[in-house]
């Protein structure tokens, strides 16, 4: 029909993709067809005068647009874990494939496990959530849209149970015959836990008692006999784990000494021949005629200008763990 809405009518025609020509129209419905969707785009012409000066004043618009088909397409979820064992936090977003690209004014109604916490919506299609415990947990979603299409997407979260911690204990001794006393640093090795958790704290006992708290390495000095050192660590998650190191020390061992004597025509000259089975000899200490000498070394020099015959010479050796051997005496 004309178009009067100016002081001069107007008239014309549309002609869509199809060649179809409309006349005396100002609106039009076109309903693209499977070749126009194949082709992905049309194009609708409309060509329009003032009554009257068809000849002076027709022109020509045309529109062009996206031709595409309305496919209900597949649904899947996109699954993030921050681990595969519990606790962890779960992320899931739902997505689709293989049909159009934007939904008709989609709903999501989602069903989460009744252990989920911590839950936290970004979007109407994605879900934040905690789960603390082992198991397997169902999700599900319905996803609607305003032409009455319906899919029902779901999911399983299978949840394991973290490896026990495994923990190995060594140690560094003051000595290689691991006699007392003893002084040790242990250090442990540590295996398992939930791949997320951190241990937060360190703790060393022996024998029951705490002797270093909060540092990774135990040190202590022991003696003689059996000790059972314990570490224990505590984890950001709230776990504490032990293990226990047996050490056996052994005694000490004193020296055994022997002295030899040397005469020239200035001084007795004596040695003594000490051996320690399980370390070394740290000192000498000498005594002549009763009284100490002051030296360390394991010779002594006794001046005849000093003595008529060669006096009582004594001397006693101690050990690197101040053990000190038996006296022995010349003559």
């Amino acid at each position: 029909m004309p178009y009067r809405g100016m002081a001069y009518e107007m008239d014309g025609y549309f002609t869509l993709p199809d060649g179809t020509v409309v006349e005396g129209v100002t609106e039009v419905e076109y309903t693209p067809t499977a070749e126009d969707v194949e082709q992905g785009r049309i194009e609708v012409f409309y060509t329009g005068w003032f009554e009257g000066y068809q000849d002076e004043t027709t022109v020509e618009a045309s529109h062009r647009t996206t031709a595409w088909e309305y496919v209900w397409p597949d649904f899947y979820f996109l699954e993030r874990l921050s681990a595969d064992v519990a606790p962890a936090e779960i992320s899931l977003t739902v997505r689709h494939r293989n049909g159009a690209r934007r939904l008709e004014e989609p709903t999501y109604a989602w069903t989460l496990p009744d252990a989920a916490t911590q839950v936290e919506a970004s979007g109407d299609a994605k879900r934040v959530f905690w789960l603390e415990e082992p198991g397997v947990y169902p999700i599900e979603v319905i996803v609607r849209d305003a032409r009455g299409h319906e899919t029902v997407v779901e999911q399983e979260i299978v949840l394991g149970r973290p490896a026990p911690y495994d923990i190995e204990l060594s140690y560094t001794a003051s000595n290689r015959y691991e006699r007392a006393p003893l002084e040790v640093r242990v250090r442990p090795s540590v295996r398992g836990g939930h791949p997320r958790d951190r241990v937060i704290h360190h703790r060393y006992y022996s024998n029951g008692e705490v002797i270093t708290d909060g540092s990774m390495y135990g040190t202590t000095t022991l003696e003689a006999g059996t000790h059972y050192l314990m570490y224990e660590l505590e984890t950001q998650m709230g776990t504490t784990a032990r293990q226990i190191l047996p050490i056996e020390v052994a005694e000490n061992q004193v020296p055994v000494c022997e002295l030899e004597v040397s005469e020239s025509s200035r001084d007795w000259r004596i040695s003594a021949d000490c051996q320690d089975p399980d370390g070394r000899v740290r000192e000498y200490r000498w005594t002549v005629d009763g009284e100490p000498t002051g030296r360390t070394g394991y010779r002594l020099s006794v001046n005849k200008r000093d003595y008529e015959a060669l006096p009582l010479v004594e001397v006693i050796a101690v050990d690197d763990a101040g053990a000190e051997s038996a006296p022995v005496q010349v003559p």
